[in-house]
């Protein structure tokens, strides 16, 4: 069993090498750390905490576009939109506030059952109104969570965690209805 603080441990190796692909292939791709706190020092190491406004994880640039990503990752059949904390919503709305080229997003990696895809590329600008709801206190039971169907309506499936592709064609005009 994985503790509750190395849990996204396996889905960022995992992108790691996703990622150093995307760079051998000209992409820009920054991976922002968490920034920690030192509370002390302690036997064989020192005692940390993370500091409560974490950037989201990624900064990728690539086809004409700049994506701030965050990768989740989720062992149940829902993923709770309290997984995308305040901080980081305002972060993914001030980001494509910028420009048509500045688009943002979640890596979600599903691995509850029913399980139609492992790893899903959701637009911010399809899970913002549902995020929205929901933290403004105005969803209704069962809206906290996004199921599969949902997940499938607003998202793309990612074969491999080639997350990349799907966000590119998620913003571009010709991809949406």
């Amino acid at each position: 069993m994985t503790s509750h603080a190395n849990r996204g441990v396996a889905l960022e190796h995992v992108l790691e090498t996703v990622h150093a692909r995307y760079h051998r292939q000209g992409a820009y791709v920054q991976r922002n750390p968490t920034p920690y706190k030192v509370l002390g020092a302690i036997a064989g190491g020192l005692r940390v905490v993370p500091e409560a406004d974490a950037p989201p994880d990624y900064l990728v640039v690539a086809g004409g576009l700049s994506l701030l990503a965050d990768a989740k990752s989720w062992t149940t059949a829902r993923w709770k939109l309290d997984q995308v904390k305040r901080h980081q919503a305002a972060a993914f709305t001030r980001w494509e506030g910028q420009s048509k080229a500045h688009r943002a997003g979640i890596i979600l990696w599903m691995r509850g059952e029913p399980r139609a895809d492992d790893c899903w590329w959701l637009p911010w600008s399809k899970l913002e109104p549902l995020w929205s709801h929901h933290h403004d206190g105005h969803a209704a039971r069962g809206d906290a969570s996004l199921t599969v169907p949902v997940i499938r309506s607003i998202g793309t499936p990612v074969k491999h965690w080639d997350w990349l592709p799907a966000a590119v064609a998620a913003a571009t005009p010709s991809s949406t209805p």
